[in-house]
């Protein structure tokens, strides 16, 4: 995937920003992200607080971009992004984890980018625009 600077991310599907499906077993991150995604220009389609409902979840949305933890009951998410990857090969998906994260399992999987927790909102505000200029 390269950048296409051309791409306008504030201006998707409905001009409400990017459609973001967050997926997340923390209460306290989860509801961070619910505050914060419609700060910096996003609309927050979608929660789910494991893999497995990730991957159930994912076909009714089709969010342009999906912000995925690692650590999480029932399913992981690097086996989540395999196989919302295998249903969707352009899913956009970013992992958000404040634990250490294979990163090559992450690629392989079709993770675009780890993120460290903690993480800024100006960061998080940047590495979702830069992963939604991604072709």
């Amino acid at each position: 995937m390269v950048a296409d600077p051309s791409i306008d991310v504030t201006d998707q599907k409905n001009g409400q920003g990017a459609r973001v499906f967050f997926v997340d077993d923390d209460p306290l991150v989860s509801e961070m992200i619910r505050e914060v995604i419609p700060l910096i220009g996003h609309q927050l389609v979608g929660h789910a607080i494991n893999g497995l409902e990730a991957v159930q979840m994912y076909p009714a949305l089709m969010p342009d971009i999906t912000i995925m933890d690692c650590r999480m009951p029932v399913m992981d998410g690097i086996r989540a992004s395999a196989e919302i990857k295998a249903y969707d090969p352009k899913a956009k998906i970013i992992m958000l984890s404040g634990h250490f994260v294979d990163k090559k399992a992450a690629e392989s999987a079709g993770v675009m980018k780890i993120i460290q927790k903690p993480v800024s909102i100006q960061e998080l505000k940047q590495e979702i625009e830069s992963a939604l200029r991604m072709v």
